[in-house]
C-alpha cells in the first residue's frame, strides 16, 4: 500500500522493524519488497538468510525466481531442486521442468521427470507427457499416461484424453474418460463433461455435469458447477442455472453465495442479491432441492 502510494522508504523501514521485532516470515516479506523495487542483490541476500535460518519453507522458491530473472541458470537449477525437496511447492515439479525446458535443456528436462515418473512420483507424469508432447515424441507421451491411470494417478485420464483429442482421435479420447467414470475415478465426470461441451454435444454434456454434481464426490465439484451453469445461461435456462448455485450453497460450497449474487443481479433481482449477501439463505431456501431428479431431461 506505502509503496503503491509513492512511500517506499516507509515501507522499507516498517519491514525492518517487523524484521527487529521477530515477526514471522518478515525477511521474507522485505525481500518481496526489494524485488519489487529492482534490488535484486539485496532481495537474494535476505533470501539466503531466510533459508539459513529455516525460516520459510518457500525461500528457495523465492530464491530460484530471482536467479531466473538475472539469467544465472545454473543457480535457478540448483534452487528449483532444493524447492522441491522442501515438498512445500506444489508446482515445484512444473518450474524445475520449465526452467530446464526453456533454457535448451529439453533432454536433462525429459530424462529428469522420467527418472521421478518412474520412481513412483505420479505428480511428475503430466510434466513428462508435456515435455514429449511438446517434442514430437507423442506416442511416449500417451504411453506415460497410460502408466499414470494403471498406478491411480486421478488427473491423466483427462490428460490423455486430452492428448489424444489434439491428435483428432475424438472416439478414442472419449472412451479413456468414459472407462475412468465406470472405475471410480472421481475427477473424470468432469473432465467427460468438458470433453462433450467441446464437441458441440450440450444435451450429453448437461447431463454429465448434472450427474457429477449430483453424486458431489468429487473435488472438481464447485468447478463443475460453474461450467454447468454457464451452459444453463448460454441456453437460455437460468431458472437451472440459480437452481444449481441454490443447491450447491445447500451443500456447502462456500463460492456459491458469491455466484448467486451475481447472477441475481445481472437478472435485475437486486433487492434478492442484497438481501443473499448481507444476510444469507433460510432452510426454506433449499426447501425441495434435496436429490431432486435430473433438471437436465425436462421439457
Amino acid at each position: 500500500m506505502l509503496t503503491g502510494l509513492g512511500r517506499a522508504a516507509d515501507a522499507e523501514r516498517l519491514w525492518r522493524e517487523a524484521i527487529a521485532d521477530g515477526v514471522e516470515n518478515s525477511r521474507s516479506g522485505l525481500a518481496g519488497f526489494l524485488r519489487s523495487q529492482g534490488r535484486i542483490d539485496e532481495a537474494i541476500a535476505f533470501l539466503s538468510e531466510v533459508i539459513e535460518a529455516g525460516e520459510d519453507p518457500y525461500a528457495w522458491k523465492w530464491l530460484a525466481d530471482l536467479y531466473e530473472q538475472q539469467g544465472r541458470i545454473e543457480e535457478a537449477v540448483n534452487a528449483r531442486w532444493k524447492a522441491i525437496a522442501t515438498g512445500e511447492d506444489i508446482n515445484a515439479w512444473n518450474s524445475f521442468c520449465h526452467l530446464l525446458e526453456s533454457n535448451g535443456l529439453a533432454d536433462d528436462a525429459i530424462s529428469f521427470a522420467r527418472s521421478a515418473f518412474e520412481d513412483g512420483a505420479p505428480e511428475a507424469a503430466e510434466f513428462l507427457a508435456g515435455m514429449l508432447s511438446r517434442a514430437s515424441r507423442t506416442d511416449e507421451a500417451v504411453a506415460v499416461l497410460r502408466t499414470a491411470i494403471t498406478s491411480g494417478d486421478p488427473w491423466a485420464s483427462g490428460h490423455l484424453s486430452a492428448l489424444l483429442r489434439e491428435q483428432g482421435k475424438i472416439e478414442e479420447a472419449e472412451q479413456v474418460l468414459r472407462r475412468a467414470v465406470a472405475g471410480g475415478d472421481p475427477y473424470a465426470g468432469h473432465h467427460l463433461a468438458l470433453f462433450l461441451h467441446m464437441e458441440g454435444r450440450t444435451d450429453e454434456a448437461i447431463e454429465t455435469w448434472w450427474i457429477t454434481i449430483d453424486t458431489g464426490d468429487s473435488s472438481e465439484t464447485s468447478n463443475t458447477a460453474r461450467h454447468f451453469v454457464d451452459a444453463m445461461l448460454r441456453t437460455g435456462r437460468s431458472e437451472m442455472a440459480e437452481q444449481v448455485w441454490r443447491r450447491q450453497l445447500a451443500a456447502g460450497d462456500y463460492t456459491a453465495r458469491g455466484w448467486l449474487v451475481d447472477l441475481l443481479e445481472r437478472q435485475g433481482r437486486l433487492d434478492e442479491a442484497r438481501a443473499l449477501r448481507t444476510t444469507g439463505l433460510t432452510p426454506d431456501d433449499f426447501r425441495g432441492l434435496d436429490r431432486q431428479p435430473n433438471p437436465a431431461s425436462r421439457p
